[in-house]
């Protein structure tokens, strides 16, 4: 994950990037690891498989919205001395854990346990405001020569460790690489555990063999309904 500043944010270099300026080293491979290891994750794999297939020649940069990447930033500055915290917790001894007190509480949204109001956000106005504002600067940033050295970063990145369901094909930027997901009955049938009895248990049919039930077919309907408790 992106270093945090002592202001308590990440990314704030290229949050504040200004067209003709000079990027620090590495820092837009920062911006895409986060992208791609955090953004991408609150997003969700599956809506991006779904994206792409709509969409197959977005970047992932391009393809989530400002207000997605905005709320990434802002869940992580606000949640990031919690995580720490419970880190440390983890890591201590069990009689360290004993005295412990954990008193980190989230930037940005309301603490554990709060009550909030039906279809009230857990985030807080001034959290409200702050993410208005980061949504803000990465639509200007979209306008600007960094965000085309996002996108080649990006790319670069995922050629090299594979880390998207898309590769470089001749003719397209991106191409779903992966299965859809769906399961045919033949792959449920490979899975199925067979138990004692089982083979005697269905006929061609697909009908319960009445020798299972310990009953023997008379071969008149009316007659079994009745040796089967019917009317």
């Amino acid at each position: 994950m992106p270093p945090m500043g002592q202001d308590g944010l990440i990314l704030s270099s290229f949050r504040n990037y200004k067209e003709g300026s000079v990027l620090p080293s590495g820092l837009l491979l920062q911006v895409v690891q986060f992208i791609e290891k955090y953004v991408k994750l609150n997003f969700g794999d599956k809506n991006c498989k779904q994206e792409w297939k709509d969409r197959p020649h977005l970047s992932l940069p391009d393809m989530l919205t400002s207000m997605e990447f905005a709320y990434s930033i802002v869940l992580y500055e606000s949640m990031k001395r919690v995580w720490d915290q419970e880190i440390e917790y983890r890591a201590s001894t069990a009689e360290e854990k004993q005295g412990y007190i954990k008193d980190k509480v989230p930037k940005y949204h309301c603490g554990k346990g709060t009550r909030l109001p039906l279809g009230q956000s857990s985030m807080t106005q001034s959290g409200v405001a702050y993410l208005r504002t980061v949504s803000t600067s990465i639509d200007r940033l979209r306008k600007t020569t960094v965000w085309v050295q996002l996108n080649i970063e990006w790319r670069e990145y995922s050629k090299k460790y594979h880390s998207t369901f898309f590769k470089a094909v001749q003719g397209a930027d991106y191409q779903d690489n992966m299965d859809d997901g769906d399961e045919s009955e033949e792959d449920e049938e490979e899975y199925a555990i067979e138990l004692p009895g089982d083979e005697n248990r269905w006929d061609d049919q697909g009908d319960p063999q009445n020798e299972e039930s310990g009953m023997e077919s008379t071969g008149n309907d009316d007659q079994d309904s009745f040796n089967e408790g019917g009317v």
